[in-house]
């Protein structure tokens, strides 16, 4: 009885805060969620990649890792700034705000939609203690997180987007110097899903050069049309890399090549909106072994297909079936397999080529 009065007060939940979102989102209250700011300050611009602090933002205190160029799809060389960004802000988070936990989130509209560069939002995310507040604080965090990623964002005035500008002026320095990364730590051997061969191999979809993709045994996705696997693909380092601080630049690059090869397809060809989905800190991973999330949803129309996405992130998707499991894998791997071979070589000769370069300089 207990859990089913619950579950009823999950749901009114969702759907009371859909309407909150959808409300938001439209402008139905506009002093409420759109306050008119003027243009996002540029703390840094590379040649690829700029980092912005963001007028419209999904949470409090995030930046844009942002493209220059008017396209989703990216160069080489812009990943690898985006990498080297991404690192930087985290660097800053780390050691000036304590900061160890933070998502990284990229949203793809589907194909004939207003054409937006792409850009990753960076979102700082504090570590939940074991206090009963602090929890429920996590929770609440979490729950607008994923309401404005599937709703939309909100507007920040011009007043705390000149006191974040404040912050980050004095320490912008560190993203024209060159990044060192930290020394990986020496762990013990681990038995999590990508460590573990037996367990992996029946979620194999394709094995790349340093990171494999995987079909997710719960998938968040809505299927694109009735009677095919909803797709939601893990890409992940073949080493064990516990967090984003770990990865390697060329492993992110691989990660990077393939989820762009997805995205430009489920985007173009099945006008599907697309998630792209990075966590590090204890209390975001569920698996201690870093992985990017992809998955792609029916573009979304209508009010109830966001809501079906939103409740999946809440909540989890539905534990598939050892059967239906196998049956989604082989249906996806030869596709999969299709867009992505040509990019296992192009990352292996772009990681040689660039270490040829370092050497020579060197000499």
């Amino acid at each position: 009885m207990l859990t089913q009065i619950f579950q009823k007060k999950i749901i009114g939940y969702l759907f009371l805060g859909g309407l909150m979102a959808a409300a938001t989102t439209y402008g139905i209250f506009p002093a409420i969620s759109r306050t008119e700011t003027n243009a996002a300050p540029l703390l840094y611009s590379g040649d690829h990649m700029q980092v912005v602090i963001p007028k419209e933002r999904l949470l409090p205190g995030s930046l844009w890792i942002e493209s220059k160029h008017a396209s989703t799809a990216l160069p080489d060389e812009a990943h690898l700034e985006s990498y080297d960004m991404i690192q930087k802000v985290a660097a800053i988070w780390k050691k000036e705000k304590g900061i160890t936990h933070f998502f990284v989130i990229a949203k793809s509209e589907a194909a004939g939609r207003a054409p937006i560069q792409f850009r990753w939002e960076m979102i700082p995310f504090p570590d939940s203690q074991l206090s009963v507040l602090s929890r429920i604080s996590f929770l609440e965090r979490s729950f607008r997180l994923f309401m404005r990623v599937n709703f939309g964002g909100y507007f920040v005035s011009p007043s705390e987007v000149q006191r974040e500008y404040a912050f980050y002026e004095p320490r912008k320095a560190i993203f024209s110097q060159p990044f060192v990364k930290e020394a990986d730590k020496v762990e013990e051997t681990r038995k999590d899903f990508f460590c573990d061969s037996e367990k992996r191999a029946k979620q194999l979809i394709f094995e790349g050069r340093n990171v494999n993709v995987y079909y997710d045994y719960a998938p968040l996705g809505v299927p694109l049309k009735k009677g095919e696997p909803a797709v939601h693909f893990l890409i992940a380092p073949k080493a064990h890399r516990e967090n984003f601080y770990s990865l390697t630049k060329w492993e992110y690059l691989e990660t990077s090549l393939y989820a762009s090869a997805l995205n430009e397809h489920y985007t173009k060809e099945r006008e599907a909106d697309c998630y792209h989905i990075h966590r590090t800190g204890r209390r975001l991973q569920s698996v201690w072994h870093h992985h990017q999330h992809f998955h792609a949803n029916p573009r979304e129309k209508d009010f109830g297909v966001k809501m079906t996405v939103l409740s999946k992130m809440l909540l989890g998707g539905r534990v598939l079936p050892p059967a239906e499991l196998q049956k989604s894998v082989d249906e996806l791997r030869p596709h999969v397999e299709s867009l992505l071979l040509p990019l296992r070589m192009r990352a292996m000769e772009f990681e040689q080529s660039s270490e040829k370069v370092h050497l020579h300089s060197k000499l």
